[in-house]
Order: structure tokens, then C-alpha cells, then sequence
């Protein structure tokens, strides 16, 4: 994993 894909996870997980 990327930090760009670590990134993209948290704003996912914070925005659902």
C-alpha cells in the first residue's frame, strides 16, 4: 500500500 492509497482510505472511511 501507498501512502497515496493509505491517503485515499481515510478520506473514504471519514467522509462514510
Amino acid at each position: 500500500m501507498t501512502a497515496k492509497q493509505i491517503h485515499l482510505l481515510h478520506v473514504a472511511w471519514f467522509r462514510s
